[in-house]
């Protein structure tokens, strides 16, 4: 009796020390309860997740963009720097990325924080696309307002 805990998981064309395809016999049982398709629990576990994620993305995104709209204006009241990089934040690129940031995040996250309580396992992927739709756009938006982050960043003095 071989005491061995490496199994050969493919019919060798070589001597099994040099083959690579050798799965540890102990991590099998792991590894098929990781892939197994996930329990009602499971779930319900993972929708509500989702569900308070969604909504805390919307949330920060609404005071994003509230924070925008105090920032700029702040911006446009004060001294010549400062209404030189209230000057950046204006224009199509602007307005496409707070129209991303409210669609994403705000309007497709409480899209989100719906379906999550309503989609069944085994069809999961029509939420899993919505997810990712979302971090597209968010991802996007947060990229467009990087750029007007340091493009308003103007030296006052030395």
């Amino acid at each position: 009796m071989r005491t061995s805990i490496l199994r050969e998981t493919s019919t060798p064309t070589r001597p099994p020390t040099r083959s690579t395809r050798y799965t540890l016999v102990r991590e099998e049982p792991r590894i098929r309860a990781i892939n197994a398709p996930a329990t009602a629990g499971e779930w319900a576990i993972s929708t509500s997740v989702v569900r308070w994620l969604a909504l805390v993305a919307a949330v920060a995104a609404a005071a994003v963009l509230i924070s925008y709209t105090l920032y700029v204006s702040g911006l446009t009241g004060g001294n010549a720097q400062a209404q030189l990089a209230a000057g950046v934040f204006s224009g199509p690129l602007f307005a496409v990325r707070l129209t991303l940031l409210g669609l994403a995040a705000i309007v497709l996250g409480l899209f989100v924080f719906r379906v999550a309580d309503r989609a069944p396992v085994d069809r999961s992927w029509g939420l899993a696309a919505l997810m990712a739709t979302c971090l597209a756009g968010a991802f996007v938006a947060e990229v467009i307002g990087r750029f007007f982050h340091y493009a308003a960043m103007y030296r006052v003095g030395i």
